[in-house]
């Protein structure tokens, strides 16, 4: 078996069964690391929300900007 199949199997493996809900998964992955893993991941993760939310602000901004421009 190649490294591709192996990694492939290893993947569905892992996989929740398909009644289980996304908050369970999560739970599942969480519950198998140490509590630091998890909450460097939590920090991870909103870190990453933080700087979407401002990538959104500012391209909303910028295109209000836009249209004032184009309204002027």
């Amino acid at each position: 078996m190649n490294a591709l199949a192996r990694g492939q199997r290893r993947r569905e493996s892992s996989l929740p069964a398909d009644n289980t809900t996304l908050e369970e998964a999560i739970q599942q992955q969480l519950e198998e690391h140490d509590e630091t893993t998890v909450q460097a991941f939590i920090d991870y993760c909103d870190d990453r929300i933080d700087a979407f939310l401002e990538h959104e602000a500012n391209r909303r901004r910028e295109h209000a900007e836009e249209i004032k421009r184009e309204a002027a």
